[in-house]
């Protein structure tokens, strides 16, 4: 009996990535699981070319696979504040196989990351039984394998609360994006640990990690009754961070798989738009004062602050000032803003 799995893709203007997700997750060999689509109030006509999509008047390219998934695949489609009854439907959903189902959650706004997931997980919890929950993002292609290599490994320890896979970048495939993370308290970041090396090997052994990038975790659900779910004022980068310190917490143990293995369209070159720096700089300071204690919260802090000064410094010497102000205004709100 293989154990459930429902795995949420948050999509926000990026149905071209979310589609090849789609095609990718619909060809792996895991032969029980469902499929979530959590649509972030798109602005570019997203939900009718997911539509599309499964309908198959939609053509699609790949660089990493083969496109063959018979369509059409059944739609059931829901409204963020109307997915709290859904029983009519769950005996046809709980009858089609896998890869012939998808769920479209329709969000009225962009809820940012953490609370895009969080309802597609409350939908999970509440509808469906499963025993593992998959958060992926839409900008990945999966391997076949790659859910099979993450629940075999879950199933053979129990204290195994959350596992990642390899993560290579879609457009250099062998070369490292993540292969687990490493926790720098002094800098209130999740560090990748490999980026930008060339996978020859180094990081085969399957091994407990501090955190994973959010690009792809499977969460085991009692994980998530017990913890929670991501913390919403996080709203974009490092939730996964402090989930999985959370976790830790709790005494479950966090798992690097190189088994399994994705692709993520994450760029190498690490531009970062302004959007991501204001929450860069405001969320490292969110989980120092989180989960530090007093006299850390005060040293860490004061670490971060001087570097920050430096990078002030460098992005007014280059005169950019979106960059400038999005870390300055980041910065205050991670010192003073009341973490909930």
């Amino acid at each position: 009996m293989y154990p459930n799995v429902s795995i949420i893709v948050l999509n926000w203007n990026g149905w071209e990535d979310t589609v090849e997700c789609l095609e990718s997750l619909y060809q792996i060999d895991y032969p029980n699981y469902n499929v979530i689509v959590v649509d972030n109030g798109s602005q570019d006509n997203s939900i009718q070319k997911i539509k599309d999509y499964c309908q198959g008047k939609l053509e699609i390219e790949s660089d990493l696979f083969e496109i063959d998934v018979k369509k059409p695949i059944k739609i059931f489609e829901y409204f963020n504040d109307d997915i709290k009854d859904i029983s009519s439907d769950l005996n046809l959903i709980q009858t089609l196989n896998s890869h012939k189902k998808l769920i479209l959650i329709k969000n009225d706004d962009n809820y940012g990351f953490a609370e895009g997931n969080n309802i597609g997980m409350r939908f999970v919890l509440k509808n469906f039984d499963s025993n593992y929950l998959l958060l992926l993002n839409n900008d990945t292609v999966v391997k076949k394998d790659f859910l099979s290599k993450l629940v075999d490994l879950s199933e053979n320890d129990a204290h195994i609360g959350i596992c990642g896979p390899k993560v290579l970048y879609y457009h250099q495939p062998h070369v490292i994006n993540s292969a687990g993370g490493k926790i720098v308290w002094h800098m209130g970041l999740g560090i990748n640990k490999g980026i930008g090396e060339r996978d020859e090997g180094q990081y085969d052994a399957i091994s407990e990690t501090d955190s994973l990038l959010g690009a792809c975790i499977l969460i085991n659900s009692d994980v998530i009754r017990k913890c929670g779910l991501l913390d919403h004022q996080f709203f974009l980068l490092l939730e996964e961070t402090d989930f999985c310190i959370r976790a830790k917490k709790a005494g479950y143990k966090i798992f690097f798989n190189p088994q399994a293995v994705i692709y993520h369209k994450e760029g190498i070159s690490g531009e970062i738009s302004p959007l991501k720096y204001y929450y860069m700089y405001r969320n490292r300071l969110f989980i120092i004062r989180k989960h530090q204690t007093p006299i850390k919260v005060l040293l860490y802090s004061l670490i971060v602050s001087l570097r920050t000064l430096f990078i002030i410094i460098y992005f007014a010497a280059k005169g950019d000032k979106n960059v400038l102000k999005s870390i300055f205004y980041g910065y205050l709100d991670g010192i003073h803003e009341k973490i909930t």
